[in-house]
């Protein structure tokens, strides 16, 4: 029953984006932030410019505050739109994944697996040129995170199983 299950969700393309983003929502607090920023940049150069301030002055320490906040807005939100392109995404040939601290997008052909290993944390692939592979499953959220799980332990019981097929024939 779960290999063709398996068989079902292998026939199409599964994509899943790691993080989930609503990027109107960002790009509107990133129009915030840099307003935030604007705003006290202003207030601090009306308060130099056209009157006599001292740096003890609390409208000063509030447009500076106010920059710092929007600064640090802007960069946090912009990394959270760039985050859009992490993902792991498999059909029946191959399974890609771009995952966080990777450089590259990987791209691993299912016949070239050899075994896997499933923990709470990780999903290890040794190829059959045992170079060893893995996703770190920390980066998915728990919806998507038991979908993974569940589509590598279904692979995992077929290579399995091809792997007891392989050796059978070569004891005999």
């Amino acid at each position: 029953m779960k290999k063709q299950a398996h068989q079902n969700h292998a026939t199409k393309t599964t994509y899943l984006q790691i993080y989930r983003r609503n990027e109107n929502g960002i790009k509107f607090f990133i129009i915030l932030a840099i307003l935030l920023f604007i705003v006290g940049l202003v207030g601090l150069g009306s308060r130099f410019l056209i009157e006599e301030s001292t740096v003890l002055d609390l409208p000063i320490w509030n447009s500076i505050l106010s920059m710092a906040i929007g600064t640090s807005n802007f960069f946090l939100l912009t990394k959270s739109l760039r985050d859009k392109k992490y993902y792991i995404s498999w059909n029946e040939k191959e399974i890609n994944f771009l995952l966080p601290k990777q450089k590259a997008p990987e791209n691993i052909r299912i016949t070239d697996i050899k075994s896997i290993s499933i923990n709470n944390k990780e999903i290890k692939m040794t190829l059959k040129n045992n170079l060893q592979k893995s996703i770190n499953l920390n980066f998915i959220f728990l919806p998507n995170r038991n979908l993974v799980k569940n589509y590598f332990e279904i692979l995992k019981q077929e290579k399995e199983h091809e792997n007891y097929l392989i050796n059978e024939q070569s004891e005999k």
